[in-house]
């Protein structure tokens, strides 16, 4: 089985600062807390897919790093092909974020192995964040041990951000990535693209290089330009 090695890659951009809160500003600032002091030994996100979870957990992770602190970052989806030997070393982190642990549970080794560094995380004074599309308590762990300790800290629901704030955050990652996206030409592809983030945020970047490579600004004609020749490309190969 392939082993996952301990320094996985986080994306760079996803900080607290491009966050688009919407509803979710208590949710927010409580992720943030956990990773600056760790108040608490675990603390659990859930929410629906693509609602930001993910972003907001590799955000406290660059936070706390970027700080000097020692964290890791594992998805559950990719920790159900990886040995629990991938976690060797983490009882002497400060932070552990864990997203999609529901795609862990069932797997008995791992479930032991995380019951193990949670106990050592807490007596070191280090921290879980976790995330799941649902509560703790809906998760089906195959250890009672391992669910009542990741059910003991506090538990946030993200919820789904309106249009207008969708709207800001892809506005925002436009900006970040240092170019501008008419409020338009924004509208034009929330309607005609899946409109959950991570998408919007991947066709984004497709279209930043586009942009560069022909030297033109997102207009609504050369992004429905771009989108046309995509989906074209995407015909072919299947």
């Amino acid at each position: 089985m392939r082993q996952l090695t301990l320094d996985v890659q986080l994306p760079d951009l996803a900080t607290f600062g491009n966050f688009v809160s919407g509803d979710n500003a208590e949710v927010v600032d409580a992720v943030r807390r956990h990773a600056e002091s760790r108040p608490d030994p675990v603390l659990w996100l859930r929410g629906p897919a693509d609602v930001g979870k993910s972003h907001l957990l590799a955000a406290a992770c660059n936070l706390l790093r970027a700080a000097g602190g020692k964290v890791a970052f594992l998805s559950g989806a990719g920790a159900a092909q990886a040995t629990p030997a991938a976690t060797d070393g983490w009882s002497s982190l400060h932070l552990v974020a864990i997203d999609n642990i529901d795609a862990i549970a069932g797997h008995r080794e791992w479930e032991k192995t995380l019951f193990a560094v949670f106990n050592q995380l807490r007596d070191a004074h280090g921290a879980m964040l976790v995330a799941s599309r649902s509560g703790p308590r809906d998760v089906e762990f195959a250890l009672p041990d391992l669910a009542s300790r990741l059910a003991s800290g506090p538990v946030y629901q993200l919820r789904p951000i309106s249009d207008g704030d969708r709207l800001a955050a892809l506005r925002a990652r436009a900006q970040q990535r240092g170019f501008e996206l008419p409020e338009e030409t924004g509208r034009f592809l929330m309607y005609r693209v899946p409109r959950d983030l991570s998408s919007l945020f991947d066709l984004l970047d497709h279209l930043d290089v586009a942009a560069l490579r022909a030297q033109r600004r997102l207009t609504i004609p050369f992004v429905r330009q771009i989108l046309q020749s995509r989906q074209g490309s995407e015909d072919l190969e299947n």
